[in-house]
Formats: structure tokens, C-alpha cells, sequence
């Protein structure tokens, strides 16, 4: 196994240091794009496929996943995105690390364009339930890990 390029926090992937690029850009004007034209009722289900190489689409809002997995050239190629996770819109930096974790797990052999294979990245509300965080309630997530008390 290849030796992975860290950063200078010792991250492979880091919020700090990750460079926002063209294709990161052109992902978040995507989904915002969306976002502002298509009712919300309407978005919630679909998505999009996101090209790794350069963050364009096809254009195209699926049904499914496996739909959008479907109507690829080449489904290695692309990151999958669920518009119902993104009704509050993207920004370049979110896209640009979407982008660097779907281009990772690709390289490290993951097989993420399956119909059935598991997300990569989880919406911010399952997280919240996995770690009993109130999605504002800092001092909430802090006394359930043992921190400080509020």
C-alpha cells in the first residue's frame, strides 16, 4: 500500500490546507444552482453525479442513485450526490474536500459507484444522532463526551 500524502496538521485531507479548486467551484455552482431553480419538494429525492475530474454534470437530476450510476460513460469517473443533503446549498470548500475524499477512496480501492455501497460522507443531522448532539447544542455534544459543563 502506497504511503499517503499528509499535510502539514498530519491529514490527509484537511479543512486548513486543502487548495479550493476549479472543479470544486464548478460542483458547488451545480448544486446551488439547483438548489435556487427547482422546488425544494421536488429536489429532495434526486441526485446528481458530480465528475471527479473537473466537478461538471451531465445536467441531469436522477431518481436513484442507480439511476445516476446508470447513465454514465463510466461510473468510476463520478461522485454520486444526494440533493436532499445539500437543500441548504454548497460551498467550494465543502465540494473541494467532497471531491478529495471520493477521489481518495476511489485510489484506495473502495468501490463507491456501486448502487448498494455505503456513503462516504453522512449527513450532518445522522451524525448529530450517532454522537446525541442537538445540531446547535454545543454544550449538549460536550457533556455527552465527557467535556466541559455549560
Amino acid at each position: 500500500m502506497r504511503q499517503r500524502k499528509t499535510c502539514r496538521h498530519g491529514h490527509a485531507i484537511c479543512p486548513e490546507c486543502i487548495k479550493i479548486s476549479d472543479a470544486a467551484k464548478r460542483m458547488a455552482g451545480i448544486i446551488n444552482g439547483y438548489v435556487t431553480f427547482v422546488p425544494v419538494w421536488e429536489l429532495r429525492t434526486k441526485w446528481i453525479a458530480i465528475r471527479l475530474q473537473d466537478g461538471g454534470s451531465d445536467g441531469n437530476l436522477y431518481d436513484s442513485r442507480e439511476d445516476a450510476i446508470k447513465h454514465q460513460l463510466d461510473e468510476r469517473f463520478c461522485a454520486y450526490v444526494c440533493m436532499g443533503a445539500m437543500i441548504s446549498g454548497a460551498k467550494p470548500l465543502d465540494c473541494a474536500i467532497y471531491l478529495e475524499v471520493h477521489r481518495q477512496a476511489y485510489d484506495g480501492g473502495m468501490r463507491l459507484h456501486e448502487p448498494e455501497a455505503p456513503q462516504v460522507i453522512m449527513p450532518t443531522s445522522v451524525y448529530d444522532r450517532m454522537t446525541s448532539r442537538v445540531r446547535y447544542g454545543e454544550s449538549n455534544f460536550r457533556n455527552s463526551v465527557g467535556g466541559e459543563h455549560a
